[in-house]
């Protein structure tokens, strides 16, 4: 749920402070790096863990985002697009938990003997669909995903409701251009080709980091919580 069109805001300040969507904190986007109400950062800091947050900026608990120890911000404002955008997650990520494990041997280095806590906060499956065109192909032509059985044959857009998600809503997709909905069912097909191809990129990036865990030693003794 969201108080909001993009519940992008309430559900990752929601995940962030472990409040529900009526009790969310007043501070939201506020300046600083204070956040008003205990958040993860906050919270593991405190029992002693080095705390990472890489990801997208907008959208979310300003304050809570910019808390951690480190926080590196990569969004469309600052790459050129968007699947270099993801890779860069990943590199950062990646350049964390190597630089943990080079440093580890080095004793009294400052940080490098605490626990970790890593936040990634990525923006997928956030509009536009952008896909490496290798994942597009797993899902192209005859190998589209089916619609589900509740897909909306006679849409509520068509019969005049102003829904915001809905046929007012412009969306982006590679090939497909700029394009508002409802549209025709194969149509959509096309859409949620590229839907799939968006999150087959997001799964190997975090393949990417769960391998540079395994590399490193770090995997026997680091929890791993996927959430959305």
């Amino acid at each position: 749920g969201g108080d909001r069109p993009g519940v992008c805001t309430p559900s990752r300040t929601m995940l962030m402070s472990g409040r529900t969507l009526f009790h969310l904190p007043k501070d939201i986007s506020a300046p600083g790096n204070k956040p008003s109400v205990p958040v993860m950062s906050t919270v593991f800091r405190a029992a002693g863990y080095d705390t990472f947050y890489c990801g997208k900026h907008g959208n979310t608990y300003h304050p809570a985002d910019c808390s951690f120890d480190k926080a590196v911000f990569i969004d469309r404002r600052n790459v050129p697009d968007q699947i270099t955008e993801h890779r860069s997650w990943t590199t950062n990520i990646v350049s964390y938990l190597a630089d943990r494990a080079r440093a580890k041997p080095l004793a009294g280095r400052a940080g490098q003997g605490k626990p970790f806590f890593i936040f990634y906060a990525p923006s997928v499956p956030h509009d536009p669909l952008c896909h490496e065109p290798d994942d597009l192909a797993l899902y192209a032509g005859d190998k589209r995903p089916p619609l589900p059985p509740n897909a909306a044959v006679n849409h509520a857009a068509v019969a005049g409701f102003n829904l915001h998600d809905t046929n007012i809503r412009p969306y982006d997709a590679p090939g497909l251009g700029h394009f508002k909905t409802p549209l025709k069912l194969e149509r959509w097909r096309d859409v949620l080709a590229r839907y799939y191809a968006y999150t087959t990129g997001l799964d190997r990036q975090v393949g990417h980091i769960l391998a540079e865990l395994e590399r490193t030693g770090a995997a026997t003794n680091t929890i791993v919580v996927f959430t959305s």
